[in-house]
């Protein structure tokens, strides 16, 4: 009898690991890339929180004094100007999750079933 026949099994070479119970492949590359992927995706979210924190905390003061010492036109283009920017925020934060997301799915996509 072989050590394949008595349920000795041997790990192919890299970037594949075999684990013999539940004959899954893994892709250490893959993982790798995924993983990196999705800490991308969260150091953006990061960034992103901290910006709209900083921005919310000048918007309370902009519009505060956008109303008191500018006229109407300068007070409505101030609040166009603090709406884009909550936009851009949204945005930025939509676009970071699906990064981060997509690094899960890269992740979990590096174990394969034989």
């Amino acid at each position: 009898m072989t050590r394949k026949e008595k349920g000795h099994w041997e790990e192919p070479s890299d970037p594949m690991i075999w684990a013999p119970e539940g004959r899954l492949f893994v892709d250490r590359t893959a993982r790798l890339i995924g993983l990196g992927t999705f800490l991308l995706g969260i150091a953006l979210l990061l960034t992103v929180f901290y910006g709209a924190y900083q921005f919310f905390g000048s918007l309370e003061h902009s519009v505060g004094s956008a109303l008191q010492e500018r006229s109407g036109g300068q007070a409505v283009r101030q609040l166009v100007r603090d709406l884009i920017g909550i936009s851009l925020a949204f945005v930025m934060a939509w676009v970071s999750s699906l990064i981060a997301g997509r690094g899960i799915h890269l992740y979990q996509a590096s174990v394969r079933h034989k």
